[in-house]
């Protein structure tokens, strides 16, 4: 079983792909036998493209079509159609987190890591839940 060549799915028959046509959004499939096995979500701002997230059936994996989606995906189609698109100046492969493997992967790419500023915003009971696991980790501590 090998899974099919990726594309674009918008205006391709894809269930709800052709729901908002935009040229700022863009689901990248991967078929098996007819079937979409695997897409990946990509969007497009002003000089900006994100892939922003993918997926797989669990029953295709045996297929590996999020391996084969990613490598044309990336490699071929997404970039290809980014730098395509004029105004476009780069391409974010979005956080790899504690993950040395996906940094590997996306740096096969030419890809490096940019700091950016992030805003995070708790509700005041997350705040004071976080606030009493770091007081009961100091007592735990000094009761040692």
């Amino acid at each position: 079983m090998e899974a099919e060549p990726v594309r674009s799915a918008r205006g391709r028959g894809v269930p709800g792909a052709s729901r908002a046509p935009s040229e700022h959004v863009e689901l990248w499939v991967a078929e098996l036998e007819g079937e979409v096995v695997a897409g990946a979500l990509c969007f497009y701002a002003r000089r900006h493209a994100v892939y922003w997230h993918g997926a797989a059936l669990k029953r295709a994996r045996a297929a590996r079509p999020m391996n084969l989606l990613i490598d044309n995906l990336l490699i071929d189609e997404v970039l290809r159609d980014a730098c395509a698109r004029d105004e476009l100046r780069w391409f974010d492969f979005n956080p790899s987190g504690p993950l040395a493997g996906v940094r590997a992967f996306k740096q096969h790419f030419g890809a490096r890591s940019i700091a950016c500023p992030t805003v995070r915003r708790e509700s005041l009971m997350v705040r004071v839940a976080h606030g009493s696991k770091r007081c009961a980790e100091r007592v735990l501590r000094r009761s040692r």
